[in-house]
């Protein structure tokens, strides 16, 4: 089930979104962006990013690759085993075609080369962390 928040007064359902990114800039101007639409929590790496995980899945990941320690290639290696279906976006400003093919052969759904473009950021997860209508009915139920 996904974790996400209900509005107050029983409006729509606010997906969460994890932001795993090194730089603290980064992650803080897409919290900035993504939180009039989505409820975001932000990390500065793969083991604070499983840390996170541990206390209950969001929606969707959006992860960089390049990183200290541990880089985005071993961010999906770790969560995919855990969350299979979880949406994920990589972000990069460095990825060649054969990083890209790894990034997506280990469970990546997006690339998207930094600089990025918002709007489509914004498309890409809205499009990730739409309801199903099976989501959308166990929803209705559980408010009833």
């Amino acid at each position: 089930m996904k974790n996400t928040t209900q509005r107050p007064g029983g409006g729509r359902r606010i997906p969460r979104i994890l932001v795993i990114d090194d730089e603290d800039s980064l992650r803080e101007s897409i919290r900035i962006i993504l939180q009039t639409s989505f409820r975001v929590t932000t990390v500065p790496s793969v083991d604070a990013a499983m840390e996170e995980l541990s206390h209950g899945s969001p929606d969707g990941i959006i992860m960089d690759l390049c990183m200290p320690i541990k880089d985005g290639l071993q961010g999906l290696r770790e969560i995919r085993p855990h969350y299979p279906s979880l949406p994920i976006i990589m972000l990069t400003g460095y990825a060649d075609s054969e990083t890209t093919r790894k990034a997506l052969d280990l469970g990546a759904n997006e690339i998207m080369r930094k600089p990025f473009d918002l709007v489509e950021l914004i498309s890409h997860l809205s499009e990730m962390t739409k309801p199903t209508k099976v989501q959308a009915a166990q929803d209705s139920v559980a408010a009833i």
